[in-house]
């Protein structure tokens, strides 16, 4: 048993370190798009009405030209309406702004129902409770230039750092956005955010946008990159993992809203194949390995305390510096402890997303 656990200790951190060095040298020296297309910026939006400011004073920040936003209503219960058309109404605004009421309910609805009236080849999309670097579009646009392009996805990471949760929730950011980049990168694309996505319109159309797909509340983005890979093949999918392509969002208030925020995240493997499946459950009961350890120095012993000790100085060291990367890129200023906190509570965090989605359920923007 305690050799057992040395060799998983050991392959865990192997795999990390692939990882890790499929980061290496990326967000240095990204490219700059030459030309100037038009391009579309999809924002949805329900119930942020204390969210738009922000996001609309970053959008008119952006160093891009020839851009149009479409902000699409989703059917939104409090005063988001109102106060985005006094913005919409303030003076001297770059770009052309328009109000939309989406078709259907949802941010697929929303999505679709912009779509509609994007005028450009390119669509962005980002959430309402975000704010955008202002070389975002120009830095996206760049991958464009390469015809064989079809999508290009973007990192995202929570703005505050204040609070050991709000860190928390930084480093596991950190270890999704490693993932996704080396998934993408050996195109075999897993997930993307649509909080920080570019696609060509023609390509949302060929395959049919959402269609499939409606019925499930989340997945605006995975879906649609998936539809995408299927049609176009997985080159066809980049990653734009600068900081300049950097989007920053806000950090839950709490651990049920992270909670809530990730079970609606996972919930979504019944809706994909049987690999997608696979690459979300063994994550999921890898975690089952590291909880189960804690037996090791009660049940073995002194032979028992060096294996845990050896094992989990193995998971935390190799955490730390596969996912300090990541963090460096993006300027994040974290310590040493900061991830062995992390590294600590996240086998449980992860068991208790797992057990949420497959047997419980959420809530989001006020829908089950």
């Amino acid at each position: 048993m305690l050799i057992f656990y040395l060799i998983i200790g050991i392959v865990y951190a192997f795999i990390l370190s692939i990882l890790s060095k499929s980061w290496r040298g990326q967000g240095e020296n990204n490219p700059i798009a030459q030309s100037n297309e038009q391009v579309t910026l999809i924002v949805p939006f329900r119930n942020e009405a204390d969210k738009l400011k922000k996001i609309f004073e970053s959008i008119e920040n952006l160093n891009y030209d020839h851009l149009e936003i479409l902000w699409v209503n989703d059917h939104s219960e409090d005063a988001s309406v109102v106060v985005l058309n006094e913005l919409l109404n303030s003076k001297n605004l770059r770009f052309d702004h328009h109000l939309i009421q989406a078709e259907g309910k949802g941010k697929k609805a929303a999505i679709e129902t912009a779509i509609k009236h994007a005028p450009s080849d390119f669509v962005f999309t980002t959430d309402a409770d975000c704010e955008l670097p202002p070389t975002w579009i120009k830095h996206k646009m760049a991958h464009f230039e390469n015809l064989l392009i079809q999508m290009v996805a973007g990192p995202v990471m929570t703005k505050e750092r204040n609070t050991a949760f709000q860190r928390f929730q930084q480093i596991e950011w950190s270890s999704i956005l490693l993932v996704t980049q080396y998934a993408i990168a050996h195109q075999n694309p897993l997930m993307c955010s649509g909080a920080n996505l570019a696609y060509r319109k023609q390509a949302f159309q060929k395959v049919n946008g959402y269609q499939g797909n409606r019925n499930v509340l989340s997945g605006d983005d995975e879906f649609l990159m998936k539809k995408i890979s299927d049609e176009f093949g997985a080159e066809a999918i980049t990653y734009a993992n600068g900081k300049e392509s950097l989007v920053l969002t806000n950090a839950a208030k709490n651990w049920d809203e992270l909670f809530s925020q990730r079970i609606r995240w996972a919930s979504k493997y019944k809706s994909h194949n049987y690999l997608h499946f696979l690459s979300a459950l063994l994550p999921a009961l890898l975690q089952l390995f590291w909880i189960v350890s804690f037996i090791l120095p009660f049940s073995y012993g002194l032979e028992g305390v060096v294996a845990f000790l050896i094992t989990w100085s193995l998971k935390m060291s190799m955490e730390f510096v596969s996912l300090s990367k990541v963090t460096k890129v993006y300027l994040l200023r974290l310590n040493f402890l900061d991830f062995c906190y992390t590294s600590l509570i996240h086998p449980f965090y992860v068991l208790r997303v797992a057990l949420g989605a497959v047997f419980g359920n959420y809530k989001w923007k006020g829908r089950s």
